[in-house]
């Protein structure tokens, strides 16, 4: 017999997991098990309460040009902005989704989305280094209710390149989006 608890902490390994490889799927493991004991219980997509979807850098900035409620959340941390740059956009919201430099999750993260008066169908699309906290925060945005929210798949700086830099392979920088360091 498995305990219950490390089906649970089984779970939550391969939803991490998920989240590294950045894994697109159309289901999703939920926490919780059958009850009937069979296992672990598979949602699709549609049905849960994940974000719409990854959307490259592109297709991210053409949204935010041809939609004026479209708004750019970038879920990095006060260093990542100064040090490394920020998107050069209009409607564009700095907030972190983990807070530096003890990168614990922003217990305010959603509040303070909330905060800003948008309507739950507005389009959020959210923006980290690399893809992953901001699929974390789109979800999180998505669980709280609103329901428009896109991830940027490669993110701000993309993935790393064969000599380990960031910035050449893909992402907001590599597409010669406009940017600006401070």
């Amino acid at each position: 017999v498995v305990m219950p608890w490390v089906i649970l902490l089984f779970v939550l390994f391969i939803e991490r997991l998920a989240v590294i490889v950045k894994k697109k799927t159309d289901v999703q493991p939920l926490k919780a098990f059958a009850a009937t004991g069979q296992g672990l219980l598979w949602k699709h997509k549609e049905d849960s309460f994940m974000y719409k979807g990854d959307i490259s850098p592109s297709e991210a900035h053409q949204r935010l040009k041809s939609n004026p409620s479209a708004v750019l959340v970038d879920v990095r941390t006060q260093p990542e902005w100064t040090f490394v740059g920020v998107p050069q956009v209009d409607r564009l919201v700095r907030l972190s989704w983990q807070v530096y430099p003890t990168m614990d999750v922003n217990a305010s993260f959603v509040e303070e989305v909330k905060a800003m008066g948008l309507a739950n169908d507005a389009e959020i699309i959210c923006l980290c280094r690399s893809g992953a906290r901001s699929a974390s925060a789109a979800t999180a945005l998505s669980q709280a209710g609103f329901n428009n929210c896109w991830n940027v798949a490669s993110g701000f700086e993309g993935d790393k390149d064969a000599s380990g830099h960031r910035a050449h392979v893909n992402g907001w920088k590599a597409s010669g989006l406009p940017w600006a360091q401070s």
